[in-house]
């Protein structure tokens, strides 16, 4: 059938005007040519001194296979100089945890019923998008339960101490991740909360993993929030396998499919399912993504529609039917979740069509282009980045969760469009650009980690961030590893190797700022470790120019000098661009000083068609003066 829809904003080129139609400049899905440019589909099987694991094609090694230089290297390295990560590391769950502790003995683990209320509103008035606990429990239902708990300690279940047990721990770790430990538990925070960790995973034991009750599910997917949300390098693949029993347990108790099929239940517990279903399915794909292994939940095998946009209050149990979502655009708690289902949607597709063995057709990828831009150009205003002048007082978190909506975009069409990076022009010429989309979204996502790093986020801590800011960082290494080789192959000449036009001093420049963020994190991160050397090995190879020269991107400010935030740095426009933002201190142009930047001719000229051809040259943006004061 063919497609008539018009091109999303997010998307658009210069043959992909609001006014054209995708069927007038790309291929529909009924498309049937083949995409076998670059096999992105690939997949490795990596052997070391514990045994040997799958690299799929989402993962960052995957793409690292395509960059010799860099695998060599690291295959000559018989001992990498890798934190180790003890036994301790690992979910409790998985580490031969006691679970002979008898009933009595888990009840005396409970502190006093004072500490405990903290504890418990700790958890419901700390909110970070990157631990998504909150949005796990109703509020009035549990505090509910909480105040029968403490009435009747005697009658109370495993599973509800269990689920107690998560949420002190979840409370402890969120001031760690923070920084505002309270004076009376300072150095304490970290060692309690791996106390009720252990805690909650014994109750689990204790009371039977695979009981078919609301509560136990939920003291279980806190529970992998707690292991997920841990400090330092995170046993990835064991958390990944703990999620597994979540998707089987919510399999087990029907999650998967709308609750709308089952009359049997309330209008409540409908709604709640919804809520809770969504947070497993979304944990499933970004683990599925990070892995490079197959989702556990294939679209075939889930109906479960969105949760509606309601403020918690509008929810209880009695209630005789649900009242309808509000729109989209009236911000509410579950706001960020409905827009993440939206935005994941299509990176679940991206994860099935790359573990797929099946050949994709032109058509499809297009098609799954503009489905991920579709999603993103639903996202409500008020979750999309924005100039800082817009943002400055918009809460923390709210600027975080832009972040994250952007990011998962950005990640999935990098894996989408990667296989065009080295595709010869006339191949792709029906396609909306889809190696421009690539390198895009590579430059995006570093961008991000240097918004995050800004934002004083503590992202190096979460393997998901870790594996996306990576994946960007090779792609752009293999960008400029393909762009030179192009150059020696057409003039024959070695010396050609090293001409960088405006682009690759774009991606070298974003690549630098990444480097300096990841040096940071060296002494508590392997992914850091890996990233540092991975660009010093390309710097060497490459013969990358020094990081003081004008590439047209500014460099990364350290941390300890004062830094304005993200959202000066980024917007949707620009962050589609990869390039210097208003509000950014630029690099000091060579000739002349610095006093402006022309930011309504930039506007201006990225809406001509000229200007998505690539980097151009800013120059001609740019005020030259005496002024010192730069």
């Amino acid at each position: 059938m063919a497609q008539t829809s018009t091109v999303p904003a997010s998307m658009q080129t210069p043959e992909s005007s609001p006014d054209n139609k995708l069927s007038e400049f790309s291929p529909a899905s009924s498309d049937s040519r083949p995409v076998a440019d670059l096999d992105t589909r690939k997949a490795s099987l990596v052997k070391n001194a514990t045994g040997q694991h799958f690299i799929g094609a989402s993962h960052w090694e995957a793409v690292l296979q395509d960059l010799a230089v860099i695998k060599d290297h690291f295959e000559e390295q018989q001992e990498p100089q890798y934190l180790s990560i003890p036994d301790s590391r690992n979910p409790a769950l998985l580490s031969g945890i006691s679970c002979e502790l008898s009933k009595a003995d888990l009840m005396d683990g409970l502190p006093s019923k004072e500490f405990s209320d903290r504890l418990i509103s700790r958890f419901f008035d700390t909110y970070d998008p990157a631990v998504p606990s909150r949005q796990l429990l109703h509020k009035p239902t549990f505090m509910k339960d909480y105040a029968a708990f403490w009435v009747n300690l005697e009658q109370a279940s495993l599973s509800s101490l269990g689920k107690i047990f998560s949420v002190y721990c979840l409370a402890l770790q969120s001031y760690d991740r923070q920084d505002d430990e309270p004076l009376d538990l300072r150095g304490m925070t970290i060692d309690l909360s791996e106390t009720y960790r252990k805690r909650s995973a014994q109750c689990l034991l204790k009371s039977n993993i695979s009981t078919p009750s609301r509560h136990h599910l939920e003291a279980f997917l806190l529970y992998g929030v707690s292991e997920y949300a841990r400090v330092g390098d995170e046993a990835v693949v064991a958390q990944w396998f703990i999620l597994g029993m979540m998707v089987r347990k919510a399999f087990h108790m029907g999650y998967h499919r709308d609750p709308d099929e089952f009359p049997n239940l309330s209008p409540f517990e409908k709604e709640m399912r919804r809520r809770l279903w969504a947070h497993v399915w979304q944990i499933d794909t970004l683990y599925s993504f990070a892995l490079g292994l197959p989702s556990s939940v294939s679209k075939s095998r889930s109906n479960v529609a969105s949760p509606r946009n309601l403020f918690e209050e509008e929810l209880h149990e009695d209630m005789a039917e649900l009242p309808p979502s509000r729109p989209a655009e009236v911000m509410t708690p579950i706001s960020f979740t409905i827009a993440k289902l939206n935005i994941l949607r299509g990176l679940s597709a991206v994860v099935d069509h790359l573990n797929s063995l099946e050949e994709h057709t032109y058509g499809q990828i297009v098609e799954m282009n503009q489905q991920l831009a579709e999603a993103l150009d639903s996202v409500p205003q008020f979750l999309r980045i924005k100039p800082w002048e817009e943002s400055a007082t918009d809460p923390k978190p709210l600027r975080l969760q832009r972040l994250q909506i952007r990011m998962f975009y950005d990640k999935a069409t990098c894996m989408l469009n990667r296989r065009f990076l080295n595709t010869p022009e006339e191949h792709q010429s029906n396609l909306p650009r889809p190696r421009d989309l690539c390198i895009q979204s590579a430059l995006s996502l570093l961008r991000i980690q240097v918004g995050f790093h800004r934002e004083r986020n503590k992202w190096f801590r979460f393997h998901l961030s870790r594996h996306d800011f990576l994946l960007a960082a090779v792609i752009l290494f293999l960008i400029l590893g393909n762009k030179r080789q192009h150059r020696i192959a057409r003039t024959g000449r070695e010396a050609d190797a090293n001409a960088y036009d405006d682009e690759d001093l774009a991606l070298i420049r974003a690549l630098y700022q990444s480097r300096e963020i990841w040096a940071e994190h060296t002494a508590a991160s392997n992914d850091a470790q890996t990233a540092c050397r991975m660009f010093d090995r390309m710097k060497e190879r490459f013969q990358l120019p020094s990081a003081d020269m004008n590439m047209g991107m500014p460099l990364y400010a350290p941390s300890s000098q004062t830094v304005p935030n993200v959202d000066m740095l980024i917007s949707e426009a620009d962050t589609n661009m990869g390039i210097a933002t208003p509000g950014q201190e630029p690099i000091i142009p060579t000739t002349g000083q610095y006093t402006d930047f022309d930011w309504t001719g930039w506007e201006a000229a990225f809406e001509n068609p000229a200007m998505n051809e690539g980097f151009d040259d800013l120059s001609a943006f740019w005020t030259f003066g005496n002024s010192t004061n730069v």
